[in-house]
């Protein structure tokens, strides 16, 4: 009988596996659930639930009929603070890099002009870029910031960090934004720019960035490799209001 205190079999199985998932490279096969049942002397969902939590937690993946293996890093997006994908990047321990495909001024179409409530003569940036964790295309993004709060921009100013550039030029960049996901498949041109196949899950997102005055500064949409990329969302408490939670990206 488990004593008071004592973790539960499935958790000190999971935590064994977390170990051996650590020390090993990517898409090392793991032991199977019947050579774990024999180890530990317990039931095969016993073993099931060890590995069902390490999956849910993006740490392993399977494989029918091959058995279970050790998943990549994936790029973890948090909730709490508003960020970009080079941040994401970089605190997983990749190096990020942005490829600009295309910067033009464009007049954006009717939902976007409703979003930043500008008229329908007044242009927008459109930036297009290619994010890239090491050499691994990551995330296809495409951005929209008003010219008339940004009036200038160059290929350099997006390609090193978009965020900061709207920072030092203008002393203006989203500090707060709402931001959406859908589970969507990669399709045509997507798909190629992404280096994955037709059919590869993504996840779809579109932000709107705002300013401290609640002023609305860029539209964006973006796919991301859903094999690569983690969103983790924090549920605070009705009453927890704190400004610093408002924190703005770094560079």
């Amino acid at each position: 009988m488990k004593q008071k205190g004592e973790k539960p079999l499935y958790r000190r199985i999971s935590e064994d596996l977390l170990i051996v998932i650590r020390e090993n490279k990517p898409h090392k096969k793991l032991p199977s659930e019947y050579e774990l049942t024999r180890k530990y002397g317990v039931s095969r969902g016993t073993v099931k639930q060890a590995f069902d939590e390490l999956e849910q937690h993006g740490l392993l993946y399977r494989l029918q009929g091959k058995g279970s293996f050790v998943a990549e890093t994936r790029v973890v997006r948090e909730s709490r603070q508003l960020h970009n994908y080079r941040e994401d990047i970089r605190r997983q321990g990749y190096v990020p890099r942005a490829k600009v495909l295309t910067l033009e001024r464009v007049t954006p179409d009717k939902k976007i002009r409703t979003l930043f409530g500008t008229p329908a003569s007044t242009v927008s940036w459109r930036i297009v870029r290619l994010f890239f964790a090491d050499d691994d295309p990551f995330a296809l993004a495409t951005s929209f910031i008003r010219t008339d709060l940004v009036p200038e921009l160059t290929t350099s100013d997006v390609e090193i960090s978009m965020y900061a550039a709207l920072q030092r030029r203008y002393d203006r960049k989203p500090v707060w934004a709402k931001e959406t996901y859908n589970a969507v498949t990669a399709r045509g041109d997507t798909a190629a720019t992404l280096t994955v196949a037709t059919g590869a899950p993504l996840l779809y997102s579109e932000r709107v960035g705002y300013l401290r005055d609640m002023t609305p500064i860029e539209y964006s949409e973006s796919f991301v490799r859903g094999d690569k990329f983690t969103v983790v969302i924090d549920w605070l408490p009705p009453t927890y209001t704190n400004d610093s939670e408002y924190l703005e990206p770094g560079a």
